[in-house]
């Protein structure tokens, strides 16, 4: 076992405890449930990067899968904490890995849940656009405009978001947008199409 490092011995200082039962603590925490969820998800969702950091330095795995595939960094990207996103693509979590049974990735659940600064940042690293919803077949610009975001709508355009991309019902983001009644979010998707439709096609 790796020897407990100044930070382990400062907290456990600042918490009252000895070094090595705090250690042993977060040892016996990061094992898998019966679910095989980690601790690292519980952290990941708390946006506990402090924490965290501990355990991945003292060796567990930031892309740990539970039984429905659900890694870390879906927890965190769901939260929006922005720290443990970076500090969990850092110590080797994958963008795009999806849970199942549906294929939804960390970049759908930021989009889902409206945490732009953190879709942002998994795109800039590397998460791709084109993931669909293996159910539906609905992609991130679909979830965005089904939300009325037009923040979201914007990054992910911005971005290259695929405005006429069609679900398993052959329904585009604007259709979506259209449907939850978001009309400022129809109408920037309605103005983006009919430019790239003009100029692009």
């Amino acid at each position: 076992m790796t020897a407990p490092s100044h930070t382990i011995d400062l907290i456990a200082y600042n918490f009252n405890i000895e070094t090595s039962d705090f250690f042993s603590t977060l040892q016996r925490a990061a094992r898998p449930s019966l679910v095989g969820e980690s601790y690292l998800h519980t952290l990941a969702r708390e946006g506990d990067a402090l924490t965290m950091e501990l355990l991945l330095d003292d060796g567990a795995s930031a892309d740990h899968a539970d039984a429905q595939g659900s890694r870390p960094l879906h927890e965190a990207a769901r939260c929006g904490h922005l720290d443990v996103v970076a500090l969990l693509m850092d110590q080797g979590a994958r963008p795009d890995a999806p849970s199942d049974p549906l294929g939804v990735s960390p970049l759908m659940l930021a989009v889902e849940n409206g945490h732009v600064a953190v879709a942002r940042f998994l795109i800039k690293r590397g998460a791709q656009l084109g993931a669909r919803n293996r159910l539906n077949g609905q992609g991130v610009l679909h979830i965005a405009a089904a939300s009325g975001n037009t923040q979201m709508i914007g990054a992910l355009l911005a971005a290259g978001a695929g405005v006429f991309m069609e679900d398993k019902l052959g329904q585009t983001p604007r259709d979506h947008a259209a449907k939850h009644r978001h009309r400022d979010a129809e109408a920037t998707l309605i103005k983006v199409m009919t430019h790239q439709a003009r100029y692009l096609h």
